[in-house]
Formats: C-alpha cells, structure tokens, sequence
C-alpha cells in the first residue's frame, strides 16, 4: 500500500493565464477532505529553487479565499530555463529546498514546459508530481482542454465585436493578430465567432490562399461588403514570400531609393515588410496596394465614381497579452475546479507523476511521460510535416487517439471557418 502524502508543494509555472488562481484554491479546499497541507511556492521554479525559505508559504482556505475570480496568479509565476541548461543540478537544488519545507510531492500548474521541470524533479530527486494543463493556446497534446483557453476567447472575441461596430461605420477591413504562438486554436475559435472572412494559423499555412481570399474580398467590395475581419494566429507563416523574393524586393528598393525614385521611409516600409513585420502585419500593405491597384482598373472599364481612388482601408489590431488577463469565465473556473480536485484525489491514492487531462469532454488521467512525449511526437511532425512510423507504432493507443485528435481538430475547424466565412 502507498505511503499516504501528508503534504505537498502547488505551483503555477510558464506564462500566466486565467483559471490559475480557481485551480489554486481547488487544490487547496480538496486537500482538506485527505488531511494533507499546501504549501504555495512563489514565482514557479525559479522560486523554489532560489529563494527558499521566503518563497515558500502554507496555504490553508483563508489564504485562497476570493480569488476565484481573478485572473493572473496569486503565487506569481516565471519562466524558468535554467532546467534546459543543467536539468540535474537544478532538479537537485529544488528538491533540496522543497525537503527542508518537509514537501513530499508536487502540483504542477502550467503547460508542457512546466511538466518537463516536474519529470527532471521526479527522475534526478525522486519528487513526484501531478501536473494541470494551463496555457491560453489550448496546445498540449495529451488534453482536449487547458485552463484559460475559454477566457482567452472571451477577450479576443469581445476586442473582435467592437472593431466590427467601427470596421462597418468607416468600410474598413480589420486585420486582428491574436496570441498561439506554435497553434492557431484561439485564432480558430475566434474566427467562427466573429465571422471572420479569413484565418491564417501556423498548424496549416497552405490553407490561407493570400491572392484568392484578398480577390474575394475585392469582389465582396464591389459587391457592397463594407467591413472584413481577417484573423492571423501570431505564429502564421507566409510561404508565398520566400527569402530570394524578399531579397530581390529589398535590392530594388535600395538602387531605387540611390536613384532618387523612392524616398527614406518608402524604403524603410519595403524592409520592414520583408524582414521585420509579421504575415499580418505583412497582409495589411499588401491588401492596400493590391485592393487600390484593382480599384483603379474597375474606375477606368466602368466610370462608377464610388471607385474613384478606392482601396480597402485596412487597420491592424494585435491582442496580445490582453488575452490573458481578465476575470475567468464560468467555464474556465469550473473546470479548474475539477481538474484541482481530480489532482488531489491522484496524490491521496498514491497514483502519482500524471497529468489532469480532459478526454472525450471528461475529465480523466494519465502517465506523465506518456502525456509529454505524445506531445514531443505531435510538435515533431508540425515541424517536418512526416513521423517516423515505427516511432509512430510504439505509441499506445491513447496516444495514437491524442494525435489523429489534435491533427483532424484543425483541419475541422479550418474548414467551418471556411463555409461560414462572410466573403
């Protein structure tokens, strides 16, 4: 029978998101119900690794009442890369310091990242831990769902309904950069909400036809349209720029810039929308100028004066870390509430190193280094765009059912956005 934990660490590690703080006091309420002590580390890893004592504080349900509602962490949180550098002699340091506070296992709240801190913790130190899947992107693998995500639209969506109101008035397209780094889940989900015209995520960049969606657009223009909202996930690429494009265009620019053709900031504008700027940033110049180009041809075979210097007057809107902030929605707040639970119940049964997953819409469990190197795989092949298919059959079948799940969730999504796109 396993030892009975009578007390144990929780930390929120990585970027912040909503739900933090409603996990936080879950984990805190549910130990009560087992007898077992919280005790809150500062400031993630970087807390327990180099400021022990004072980072580390008990954690009884007065300390964790009202913050349910708040948004961000009430234990703070860092982004801790010293594990990369030297994973023993970090791991052996922390766990040095979570011993002296008499920690006898660990709650993780973070992403993948976090995770991996955790397995360096268990493998050099023998610290167990149970992690909770909290990053706004919705991008580990091993979870249908991870806290702050359903927060994170809310944000997004309310910023997408108001540039709508004033998109209308003014006959503007709006181009709205949102956070994902590697995953195109919020930009996605938004896209569905808002109506967007367009989505470009990083997961399938062939899937945002640049010329066909920026020729719709044009069209629904002489038809009448008068607002576009066109959604980009921060990490898009745009593979119809290569790099002898971008150079060819740059070296024009400057022998036309020598010859007096251009001035400095014509120039300035050409390398920073081929070195510098991102491919949203990069779309609003080149549907002005392609828009404008059109519009002038239409002037000139028709005489209709409404296109008389016409283009699609495109702002640029990125949501950035607002996303994250704010109350969390009653969704996000349940389901940490869950997923605190479900962690406590794990560390009482002895059922230690997993991840609170959810599968199939249920909350569920499962091994750590299972949950972490489905990721591995899943990361491995959006970079390549192949797997190893040995590697592939190695997996179990729940891994194999994660991994066609995050492949088709995209694919599914992309193409609702595109039935119910407005142009």
């Amino acid at each position: 029978m396993a030892v009975q934990i009578k007390k144990i660490a929780v930390i929120t590690s990585g970027g912040d998101c909503q739900a933090m703080n409603a996990a936080i006091r879950a984990v805190v309420l549910a130990a009560r119900k087992y007898d077992i002590e919280v005790v809150g580390i500062s400031d993630g890893y970087y807390g327990m690794t180099y400021h022990y004592p004072e980072a580390f504080k008990a954690l009884c349900a007065d300390e964790v009442e009202n913050i349910i509602g708040c948004g961000g962490t009430v234990l703070n949180s860092a982004r801790f890369d010293e594990f990369e550098q030297d994973p023993e002699g970090i791991a052996r340091r922390a766990a040095a310091n979570l011993g002296k506070a008499g920690v006898e296992a660990l709650v993780i709240i973070g992403g993948d990242g976090s995770f991996r801190g955790g397995l360096d913790l268990l493998k050099y130190c023998n610290i167990p831990c149970v992690g909770i899947p909290a990053t706004i992107d919705n991008d580990i693998v091993s979870t249908e769902y991870t806290l702050g995500f359903d927060t994170a639209l809310r944000n997004t969506i309310e910023v997408c309904d108001s540039l709508r109101d004033t998109c209308n008035s003014h006959k503007r397209c709006n181009v709205v950069e949102v956070m994902g780094r590697k995953a195109g889940q919020i930009a996605l989900h938004a896209a569905i909400a808002v109506g967007a015209s367009a989505v470009s995520i990083p997961e399938a960049p062939g899937a945002f036809d640049e010329d066909k969606v920026i020729d719709r657009m044009i069209e629904a223009r002489r038809n009448g349209k008068r607002s576009f909202l066109v959604i980009f996930a921060e990490g898009a690429e745009n593979t119809g720029l290569p790099e002898n494009d971008k150079k060819a265009a740059l070296d024009a620019a400057v022998r036309d810039y020598d010859e007096g053709k251009i001035d400095a900031k014509a120039l300035t504008d050409v390398a920073f929308h081929n070195y510098k700027a991102k491919y949203s940033e990069q779309f609003v110049s080149t549907l002005r100028s392609r828009s404008l180009a059109a519009f002038e041809k239409y002037y000139a075979e028709t005489g209709n004066i409404d296109f008389k210097g016409e283009y699609i007057e495109t702002k640029f809107m990125r949501c950035a870390h607002m996303s994250r902030g704010g109350r969390p929605t009653t969704f996000d707040r349940v389901v940490a509430g869950h997923m605190g639970e479900a962690a406590i119940a794990l560390i009482a049964e002895g059922k230690l190193n997993r991840v609170i997953c959810v599968h199939d819409g249920r909350i569920a469990d499962m091994d750590m280094v299972e949950a972490i190197s489905v990721d591995s795989f899943y990361r491995k092949f959006r970079k390549t765009g192949s797997y190893d298919e040995a590697k592939y059959n190695e997996l179990t079948d729940l891994q194999k059912k994660l991994f066609a799940y995050r492949l088709n969730v995209s694919e599914h999504l992309l193409a609702t956005a595109a039935a119910l796109s407005e142009i």
